[in-house]
């Protein structure tokens, strides 16, 4: 366990921070996270470099610590998640001069409209809302922070706890939990088991709390603990900023797994596939003719994805390969539950898609082909992968592809919707689909050899 130095005014301090170049973004096959000092979190996973709450700029506090990259020197983003308004969280100065390299910004409703209204494209999330950056799929998680309502500056509007959150972000070596600035809730304690929690434990009551930080810690009693929040602002008077990573050795349980980092050091997760956690790390190389990609999924699954590849025209490569791995790490869309005395009876509750509202799961879609994986808007209608196959004649590629498609409408609805568009036809000689694409795409039928003509 790492040594804490305390400076003259009887702060603990970070130690000496460590550069991150611009290498650490590049494409590579692990899931590193690095602490940026304070709440900052820079999180690169295989293809996908994401931050949360990044201070590397405009803070009105000294610091103690060098921050460890600055702003101009990023060089890509995929997104910045944010947790609240807090300064010390929403950066502004950090968010605008990274604004060129950043794809999308994303924070809970309140903060998200406060950071459209300033220029910054941020997508807005409730509590409990999961989205996908790249790789990583992401859930906001409750938190109660709103400290704001208990003082006068601050009472221009009432602060909602739905204002602030924490983030659970899945990788493909394993879950990393960010709790928020926030104290300590009881469904914290019954959360999915994390693989790594980025670690508040400051002693202050709209904190954790030192006590409620050493309870969260060991009813996970496995998950690293990476400390953050503590040692980096010349504050010694305000409790939200020093803690001290000495106060948890003694008290908490299997206290190797405290990780003190340097601002800028890399703590790296590696998972191990555990088939009842679906959890996994490797990668899977495809070589077509004239094409070479990696698709960093689990090697367990290497034999389903080459098989894919070699049954699937490249036009459907991209659409199987996505659904195997929204079907390990993407969450049910709604809830489908079938009577076990009565098949025709179920119990459905539709949940919010980018379009509508509907069930969906992709994990019984690709491995439990006779269960429920959608429901429409509209109706009652429980259909199954197989129902998905039955309605495209047989053809999966075509199944998987209107399956993807499909976030609130009937599936027989929309497959006569790529028909009349001319995406799809049917073949006139043996009636199976064919990926015409408006004459771009096939021209003669693959099954048959038929030749497609624009007048069918």
């Amino acid at each position: 366990m790492r040594n804490i130095v305390k400076n003259n005014k009887g702060q603990a301090v970070a130690p000496d921070s460590i550069p991150i170049t611009k290498e650490a973004f590049y494409s590579d096959q692990e899931t590193r996270i690095y602490w940026l000092g304070g709440a900052g979190i820079m999180i690169h996973s295989y293809q996908t470099n994401v931050m949360i709450d990044p201070v590397l700029e405009g803070f009105d506090i000294p610091l103690l610590y060098e921050v460890p990259i600055l702003s101009q020197d990023v060089p890509q983003l995929d997104g910045i998640l944010i947790t609240h308004i807090d300064n010390d969280h929403f950066s502004r100065p950090t968010c605008r001069h990274v604004q060129n390299v950043c794809q999308k910004y994303y924070a809970p409703n309140y903060v998200a409209d406060v950071m459209n209204e300033e220029g910054f494209q941020t997508e807005k999330h409730d509590i409990g809302d999961v989205f996908q950056v790249q790789d990583l799929s992401v859930q906001l998680t409750r938190a109660q922070h709103n400290w704001q309502n208990g003082s006068k500056k601050w009472q221009y509007r009432y602060w909602e706890e739905k204002d602030y959150c924490g983030y659970w972000l899945k990788t493909l070596d394993g879950t990393i939990w960010l709790p928020g600035d926030s104290r300590l809730l009881d469904e914290h304690l019954h959360m999915p088991k994390p693989d790594v929690i980025l670690f508040d434990f400051a002693d202050n009551d709209w904190h954790i709390t030192l006590d409620g930080a050493i309870q969260l810690a060991n009813t996970y009693p496995q998950a690293h603990l990476i400390c953050i929040h503590w040692g980096s602002v010349d504050a010694p008077d305000m409790t939200p900023f020093n803690g001290n990573p000495e106060d948890l050795y003694q008290r908490v349980i299997n206290p190797d797994r405290i990780h003190v980092l340097a601002p800028g050091e890399a703590f790296v997760l590696k998972g191990t596939w555990d088939p009842q956690k679906d959890k996994c790390k490797g990668v899977v190389e495809i070589k077509e003719t004239g094409y070479s990609e990696i698709f960093p999924f689990c090697k367990c699954e290497q034999e389903v994805i080459q098989n894919a590849m070699e049954a699937y025209s490249w036009e459907f490569y991209n659409t199987s390969l996505l659904l195997l791995h929204q079907s390990i790490f993407a969450e049910d869309v709604g809830i489908c539950m079938i009577d076990s005395k009565d098949p025709k009876l179920a119990t459905i509750e539709r949940d919010s898609t980018k379009n509508g509202f509907c069930f969906k799961s992709y994990q019984n879609y690709v491995n439990h082909p006779k269960e429920p994986c959608y429901v429409p808007e509209t109706t009652d209608t429980v259909y199954t992968a197989e129902h998905f196959l039955d309605i495209c004649r047989g053809q999966k590629e075509f199944a998987d592809f209107l399956f993807q498609k499909c976030d609130w409408q009937h599936p027989e609805a929309l497959l006569d919707k790529f028909i009349h568009e001319e995406e799809w036809v049917i073949c006139p000689k043996c009636e199976k689909l064919v990926s015409y694409l408006g004459g771009e795409g096939d021209t003669e039928c693959p099954i048959c050899g038929e030749e497609i003509e624009d007048d069918f």
